[in-house]
């Protein structure tokens, strides 16, 4: 529980927290822990940790607290693999004048890693649909949640 708190909020949980949460799971099942987990990522300070994770690794800068307020309002209507979506395909992202063939390496290195064996797709697809396509590789999930619900760093 401990170490969920960490990964998601990037905090050890308070002594109330802690408590509740000892008491709901003591007799959970796997089912049970896992809307657990959802729930705590659903929240307001998950979702802004999640928020500032994407502007550190998508937009290598920290965001202000009104931008992030305005992810975290967008969040709250999409899932967050649209919000990634969103960060890979805005102008912000720096690649917005990149040839298609820049911005997909710089992509799926951003979405998937760095030894990702990607080939970009030959069908003129838009950006978007690329990235979406991209962050529904288990591939890319695995390396997202690494990114933005580091096991080794609390924090933001």
């Amino acid at each position: 529980m401990t170490d969920v708190y960490r990964r998601v909020l990037g905090r050890a949980p308070e002594r109330t927290q802690a408590d509740r949460a000892v008491q709901r799971l003591a007799h959970a099942d796997a089912v049970e822990r896992r809307a657990w987990i959802i729930e705590l990522a659903r929240g307001e300070e998950a979702h802004v940790r999640a928020v500032a994770r994407c502007d550190t690794h998508f937009l290598r800068r920290r965001g202000g607290p009104a931008e992030i307020d305005g992810w975290v309002k967008v969040l709250r209507s999409w899932r967050l693999d649209e919000v990634v979506v969103a960060f890979v395909c805005s102008a912000e992202y720096g690649l917005r004048s990149a040839s298609e063939r820049e911005w997909f390496e710089h992509a799926s290195a951003d979405l998937c890693g760095a030894g990702c064996a990607m080939q970009m797709p030959n069908d003129g697809a838009s950006r978007q649909v690329i990235a979406a396509d991209m962050v529904r590789r288990p591939e890319c999930q695995r390396y997202l949640v690494a990114i933005l619900y580091p096991a080794d760093a609390p924090g933001q």
